[in-house]
């Protein structure tokens, strides 16, 4: 199976560790399916630093294709992290950095680039919202990573329309709650919909069925990337899409995904390949006096 996925890349610096950890919701998704054995590759933005050399050192070395991305003069993304009890807590980012800086433009070369695979993946963080009716008239199933943002964004009708997938995270909320969320997704025109839970298991919803996979037991060193890695075990289990609406075919794929995130919550970072990051308390002190690249 060819999956892409096209947007965010940042690095993940453990400010207690002094560690940096390749991440970004996008370049997660094609790292954790190539490793899962799928053919992956990566269309994203890089700045010139450290952070960027590492991370595209790390696609080489897993065999992520990574020839149409851009490289710009700047920081790459980054995000702080701490931990408490293996879950991560982010401190804040530079909000992308260069991908912030530089959006990506997808000219006539990179759609058709696009058509070659089997599935497209992008995210809330990859600044590629108004780019979406151009991946979506690839006819390529596409899915996008609304995270924790569904919470309090209002655009849900134009992104889910034409989607393949809907994914997001609802830990803490009520059973109810999402299933309504679900429902509305459906309603705007998206074919299915996965909801992780945490240790709560994560839900899948299509018109007609409606599963859920409890999260696999496992030991929990950091749940970094664990949503980003069920996602790429749901999509290249059982690539048949054809089949993909058959109650055996999704249950087999939300069990792959429930495996590929248990495995991560077994490594630290989102899959793994730490860096020494012996600057990242100063860079954390620095950044947060400046308040206009400042989330938390």
């Amino acid at each position: 199976m060819k999956i892409l996925g096209i947007g965010d890349n940042v690095a993940d610096r453990y400010v207690r560790q002094q560690l940096m950890y390749p991440g970004g919701q996008a370049m997660n998704f094609a790292a954790v399916g190539r490793m899962l054995g799928a053919h992956a590759a990566f269309l994203g933005v890089f700045g010139n630093d450290e952070i960027s050399d590492h991370n595209m050192s790390v696609l080489d070395e897993l065999g992520v294709d990574r020839s149409r991305c851009r490289r710009y003069v700047g920081d790459n993304g980054f995000a702080f992290v701490d931990q408490h009890e293996g879950d991560r807590i982010f401190l804040g980012s530079n909000k992308g950095g260069a991908l912030r800086e530089h959006p990506l433009e997808l000219g006539e070369d990179d759609i058709d680039y696009c058509k070659a695979f089997d599935w497209i993946h992008t995210s809330n963080n990859s600044y590629l919202d108004n780019k979406l009716p151009k991946l979506k008239m690839t006819g390529i199933p596409l899915s996008y990573d609304f995270s924790t943002s569904w919470r309090t964004r209002g655009d849900f009708e134009e992104i889910c329309c034409g989607l393949e997938l809907a994914f997001l995270s609802g830990d803490g909320d009520s059973a109810e709650a999402l299933d309504g969320v679900a429902d509305m997704m459906l309603s705007f025109g998206c074919k299915s919909a996965i909801i992780t839970m945490g240790a709560g298991g994560a839900l899948f919803r299509a018109r007609g069925l409606s599963l859920h996979e409890p999260a696999h037991k496992t030991e929990v060193l950091d749940t970094m990337g664990a949503g980003d890695a069920f996602l790429a075990g749901f999509v290249t289990c059982c690539p048949e899409t054809g089949n993909s609406e058959k109650r055996f075919i999704v249950e087999a794929r939300m069990r792959a995904g429930a495996q590929a995130a248990a495995k991560t919550c077994r490594n630290f970072g989102a899959f793994g390949y730490g860096k020494d990051d012996p600057g990242g308390i100063a860079a954390l002190e620095k950044n947060r006096k400046v308040s206009h690249l400042w989330d938390t």
